[in-house]
């Protein structure tokens, strides 16, 4: 048996899919092929100081080649199929006639043929079987022409009877073999579907539990950070302005605002409702909105997805990762690019979907000598999460580029 990648190099890109229905035929045929081009070319080498009759073997190697490389390309695979048969027949018609005609020593190279043509598809066995007759009948004719023996006819019905006795036993070899494939993979589809169940009643488990994980942090947290905050308030409108405990109390609603607002974006993250792109881009527009309003900094948004439809998802608890990246990013084009228009894009494909923003700031080459932990957070939730993030700027503004992997849900 080949090596997998042999064959794969030589199989055109509508059958790389191994769920292809003629996956296996054009495997079949082009291992054959493959191993019929070596061994016709090497093995005739050294047969050549005995006669020159074995180099008509080496054209056959280079058709069986060439065959390979048509289908490579994308030429229907029966086409140069047939075309090496064909050539095979008449070099071995040449070669026995060179010989002996029926009576010559390569007679047996007919049942080689045969062979790789039963094995081939049951249309090639049929065709090799009709070229195998003719070739015999051809072969007989001229030899009685020659020598007008009359058990020249007993030959060719021998040959005959053997070639159609070797097809109908190849022909059962292969009904055998593929029944045993069929039931092999009968019992892998059945695995994988039970797979399927259980991956599928698991990933339902977790999504359960993510919504009631976010349901029950949402009232939980939520109702005690606006008490703390309700409370601090009443406490800052008790106290004098001048008053030691006053700075204290002020911090403490920053931070229970703060707080709320981070639990917010973790809550939103870790709900499983939130893994589409739209609803996450949804959110991340929203957020700029509101956020660029602050500034009076032109905000806007483009979407592209190509026509096909696509449910693709992003993978669990990734948007929550996302949305830090670019809430870090937004803040920036605040504190250094000073800009005067934000656009913020999406663009959803079959396997990936891309976030984009883009501002017409100043470009502020980042320095080596000063530390940027917002850059290197950035980095580092998308080489963890298999994000590929992309910053570039020049005179004109910065742009970055976030590329996400989407998975299918089973």
């Amino acid at each position: 048996m080949l090596p997998e990648k042999i064959i794969a190099y030589f199989l055109p890109l509508k059958l790389q899919n191994k769920l292809h229905p003629k996956y296996d035929e054009v495997c079949v045929i082009l291992s054959g092929m493959l191993v019929a081009a070596v061994l016709l070319i090497v093995l005739p080498l050294p047969l050549l100081y005995f006669s020159v009759l074995p180099a008509y073997f080496i054209i056959i190697g280079i058709s069986a080649f060439i065959t390979c490389y048509a289908i490579k390309v994308n030429i229907d695979y029966r086409i140069p199929t047939y075309i090496t048969f064909t050539i095979c027949f008449a070099v071995y018609i040449h070669i026995c006639d060179s010989s002996g005609n029926i009576l010559s020593p390569y007679m047996s190279a007919f049942y080689g043929i045969l062979l790789t043509g039963s094995w081939a598809g049951k249309q090639f066995g049929y065709f090799t079987l009709a070229g195998c007759i003719t070739s015999f009948a051809i072969l007989a004719f001229l030899q009685y022409q020659s020598s007008a023996e009359d058990h020249i006819y007993s030959i060719f019905f021998f040959h005959c009877c053997l070639t159609i006795f070797m097809l109908i036993f190849f022909n059962m070899l292969k009904a055998q073999n593929e029944y045993a494939r069929q039931q092999v993979r009968k019992e892998q589809h059945l695995r994988i579907n039970e797979l399927n169940t259980a991956i599928r009643e698991r990933n339902q488990q977790i999504n359960n539990m993510r919504q009631m994980l976010a349901s029950d942090f949402h009232d939980e947290t939520g109702n005690i950070l606006s008490a703390i905050t309700r409370q601090a308030i009443q406490l800052k409108n008790k106290v004098d302005d001048q008053h030691e405990t006053m700075p204290i109390i002020e911090n403490i609603i920053i931070n229970s605002e703060h707080l709320y607002e981070s639990s917010r974006d973790f809550l939103w993250g870790i709900n499983h409702q939130n893994d589409e792109p739209e609803v996450l881009f949804g959110y991340l527009t929203s957020f700029g909105q509101f956020f660029y309003n602050q500034f009076d900094t032109a905000f806007s948004v483009q979407q592209k997805q190509n026509l096909v439809e696509n449910i693709g998802l992003l993978a669990p608890f990734a948007s929550r990762h996302i949305i830090l990246i670019f809430k870090e990013a937004m803040n920036n084009v605040i504190k250094h690019a000073n800009a005067n228009e934000v656009i913020l894009a999406m663009e959803k494909k079959d396997n990936e979907v891309t976030f984009t923003l883009i501002d017409d700031g100043k470009w502020k080459k980042p320095s080596v000598n000063e530390p940027h932990n917002g850059l290197a957070n950035m980095k580092k939730r998308s080489s963890d999460n298999g994000f590929e993030l992309e910053v570039a700027g020049n005179a004109n503004g910065t742009k970055i580029i976030l590329t996400c992997p989407l998975i299918y849900p089973i």
